[in-house]
């Protein structure tokens, strides 16, 4: 009994000595285990641009990189190429409804099903901060998009051609047919008969929806039929039913507006012209090149913001000025983020920080007035009290490119405390294209002609703000 208990007093010495040395190790452990057990999980990460069809996406949804592998949020890719998805929350299995056939994911699971068939994949999809991470390979493969890889820039390009949207116009003697293209210089374009139609395929394309059927009461052409005809490779096919064989066409490829246009028509008609988009000059891709620019468009989803005499909606009309100002500043060069990309509305400080968060060059809000007196008419550009000079030339020369290039009426360039203007880093302005209040600009904003114009006023300016800069 005794030597047991000189056995254990020599044990308890030894663990004295020694603990200088242990406790400073059990420490770095337990820091360490954190780390180790997270690399071991695969959520070391770190983040990485991502652009998808020509659009920047902000960088809280931007890609990551884990274990080695970009892993991007699955709902940001769905969303910016139109295609739905289904969460199933009691199997956390996910549904993406492409047209190329059904894509089935479950978190966790590194097994996948594309239209029926199973794929293995390198990391399974995961939980990361509210938001599902998928492989980026995995997934653009399996929606058939291409994408590209730059080191110096960290940005991942992502492009899939897509039809988005086919509308029509009825004219007297004339019927103009609008296809939304991401690629609007793929198509091929031929005549059957018995019975007549004109068949327009597009080749490498996705329709992101089901089957559509427009009727058309128009002499020229009874019909438009829309379906993804062919999956592998994948063929998009519109169908044009035609009302007789004495039915001549024209079209328009607008690669900067992504347009194609078809004009229907019998021979000798005098038919209205398409108006052509407007070419940036060499200086204003070169004045562009690489600049990160916030497109603000106002208002949206529960708050309409201003409603025209009509009953035209504010939020309608900054969305869409915004697309086609978006259009132009890609083509142009530039990269663009949008701070709504539906009829959502975000907070104030919200559209800020997405241009702070993505270290804008400039941030452009878009508005339409309104006004108690139904005169007022015009359009008005404003900066905050406390912008710099450079900061009201970019407002200025915004304003003057709009009112040249729309014919609107001046109300000058004005200072305000709006949240964008005060909260936004970069050079920042809000444009109130015109008065919703008043008649005759109101119906100036319902026509997508003139929106262009404004749109192109817009890059006018930003050219003109760079250009007149950097000389």
């Amino acid at each position: 009994m005794v030597l047991r208990k000189v056995y254990l007093q020599n044990m308890l010495d030894k663990l004295q000595k020694f603990q200088v040395y242990l406790l400073p190790l059990i420490c770095i452990l337990m820091i360490l285990s954190p780390i180790n057990s997270l690399a071991a999980a695969g959520t070391v990460s770190s983040s990485v641009k991502l652009e998808i069809n020509g659009q920047l996406i902000s960088e809280n949804e931007g890609a990551t990189i884990i274990a080695g592998r970009s892993m991007v949020p699955l709902k940001t890719v769905t969303d910016s190429l139109g295609i739905p998805v289904l969460w199933f929350d009691s199997t956390r299995i996910i549904k993406v409804e492409d047209t190329s056939g059904p894509i089935f994911l479950k978190i966790g699971d590194s097994e996948a099903n594309i239209d029926g068939h199973k794929v293995q994949l390198d990391v399974p999809p995961m939980l990361e901060g509210g938001q599902t991470l998928v492989p980026l390979r995995f997934i653009a493969e399996a929606l058939r998009a291409e994408v590209e890889w730059f080191p110096e820039e960290k940005l991942i390009r992502v492009k899939r051609s897509n039809l988005n949207d086919i509308t029509f116009e009825s004219y007297k003697e004339q019927v103009r047919v609008i296809f939304e293209l991401t690629d609007p210089e793929k198509y091929e374009a031929f005549r059957l008969h018995e019975p007549e139609r004109l068949v327009i395929d597009i080749p490498d394309t996705q329709y992101n929806q089901k089957r559509k059927l427009l009727t058309v009461h128009h002499n020229l052409l009874t019909s438009i039929r829309v379906s993804q005809f062919q999956k592998e490779p994948s063929i998009v096919r519109v169908v044009l039913d035609l009302s007789g064989a004495e039915i001549d066409y024209q079209i328009h490829v607008l690669p900067l507006q992504q347009k194609l246009v078809i004009d229907l028509f019998t021979p000798g008609t005098e038919i209205e012209e398409y108006i052509a988009e407007p070419q940036p000059s060499t200086p204003a891709i070169k004045a562009l090149q690489n600049k990160i620019i916030v497109i603000d468009p106002g208002h949206g989803g529960k708050n309409p913001g201003a409603i025209g005499i009509t009953g035209l909606y504010e939020s309608e009309v900054n969305y869409d000025i915004a697309q086609k100002l978006i259009k132009l500043l890609q083509a142009a060069g530039a990269y663009t983020i949008m701070t709504r990309k539906s009829d959502e509305d975000p907070g104030l400080y919200e559209r800020a920080e997405i241009a702070n968060e993505n270290r804008a060059d400039l941030f452009i809000s878009i508005h339409a007035d309104a006004h108690p007196k139904e005169v007022t008419h015009g359009s008005t550009v404003y900066g905050h009290y406390n912008a710099t000079k450079d900061n009201w030339a970019f407002a200025w020369y915004v304003h003057e490119e709009i009112i040249k290039n729309t014919g609107l009426a001046s109300k000058g360039l004005r200072a305000a405390d709006f949240v964008v203007l005060r909260e936004t880093k970069a050079p920042a302005i809000l444009i109130e294209t015109a008065y919703l209040s008043n008649r005759e600009d109101e119906a100036l904003l319902k026509d997508s002609e003139f929106r262009q114009k404004v749109a192109e006023g817009i890059l006018n300016g930003v050219i003109r703000y760079y250009t007149t800069k950097d000389n």
